[in-house]
């Protein structure tokens, strides 16, 4: 449910160290409600999340790219260059 994972997201929130794969998993999440809760998690975290986040953005495998390169946008993080040019040419 929705909210559930609304709840976890916030939990995940107060241990970036241990949360942020969580939620990176849940950038897919088909709920509006999930994917902004996991979205402005990842933004509150701020630099704390930027490598990981690289990575994913890297790796094929990942799913919520979209929600991802939204996370990414706000942050403008160095780290994040490379891919975005990788990504542009996709």
């Amino acid at each position: 449910h929705a909210l559930v994972r609304a709840e976890a997201v916030r939990r995940w929130t107060n241990s970036p160290q241990e949360g942020i794969p969580h939620l990176l998993r849940l950038l897919d999440d088909p709920s509006p409600v999930g994917r902004f809760a996991v979205q402005d998690a990842l933004l509150r975290m701020g630099g704390t999340v930027a490598e990981p986040l690289a990575r994913y953005l890297e790796d094929p495998k990942s799913v919520g790219l979209e929600a991802a390169l939204e996370v990414a946008t706000r942050l403008a993080h160095p780290s994040h260059h490379a891919v975005a040019q990788a990504l542009t040419r996709s």
